[in-house]
């Protein structure tokens, strides 16, 4: 176990940081993802003047798993939320290709969205990120949309 007390102190060119300082600066760098296990130890022993027992070297590596871990787990749940978000999106895509499948004309659309629960405003949204699945019948020359 890696322990600090009132002893250990950052140097710098105006002084001592404080130790609580000193702390924050060492876990910031023991769970940098950017710097590699080797990378910290050095930090640790010049910047810290820690000398490292094996132990202590196994641990920074664990510390350097940990932060991987971390970063491993905030891209899954990026994925998952993006993968739910496209989800979503096919299902409301799916369901407005559906109605407009089943009409011929605006006003039937729209007669029948209305029961579907989704609005117009999604209607809008949807048509602009994907103009392809329009139906011609809504297609209008009005620059303000169907």
């Amino acid at each position: 176990m890696i322990c600090l007390d009132d002893s250990y102190s950052l140097k710098t060119e105006n002084g001592n940081i404080s130790s609580e300082q000193s702390l924050v600066n060492m876990l910031s760098a023991l769970f940098d993802p950017n710097l590699k296990a080797e990378e910290k130890k050095n930090i640790l022993k010049n910047d810290f003047s820690l000398q490292l027992t094996r132990e202590a070297s196994k641990e920074v590596e664990e510390m350097c798993n940990l932060s991987y871990g971390f970063l491993d787990k905030g891209i899954e749940k990026g994925i998952e939320k993006g993968r739910a978000a496209g989800k979503a999106e096919g299902i409301i895509i799916g369901a407005i290709s559906a109605v407009a499948g089943l009409c011929d004309n605006r006003e039937a659309f729209f007669d029948m969205l209305k029961k579907t629960g989704y609005t117009e405003a999604d209607c809008h949204k949807l048509f602009a990120e994907h103009p392809e699945i329009m139906p011609d019948y809504l297609k209008t020359n009005d620059p303000k949309g169907f």
